[in-house]
């Protein structure tokens, strides 16, 4: 049987990952945790491990399911307390 990949991230580096997971065997899940670990050191302004995510799976032939990985916050009954700021992340040919 043949099996087809498709492996989209944000980073070289985290791609590479994947694939390199799926090329030892593993399945899809393990490829996405491999590019997602890769990806916190690739891309350390956009993910980590702190963040949230979603994730949408399935076994062939079966419903896929939504496992929801975003996290909650405690509510801010006032923003004057936020130390927030802006970061602009250099991506080579623009900005983010």
């Amino acid at each position: 049987m043949s099996t087809k990949a498709y492996i989209s991230t944000g980073s070289y580096e985290a791609s590479n990952a994947a694939r390199d997971m799926l090329a030892a065997g593993g399945n899809a899940y393990d490829a996405a945790v491999s590019a997602v670990f890769t990806s916190m050191v690739s891309e350390p302004c956009l993910t980590s491990p702190g963040g949230g995510g979603l994730l949408l799976g399935s076994v062939e032939g079966q419903i896929p399911v939504a496992y929801n990985f975003f996290v909650n916050y405690p509510e801010q009954k006032s923003e004057s307390n936020l130390d927030f700021f802006n970061v602009c992340v250099d991506f080579g040919d623009t900005t983010q």
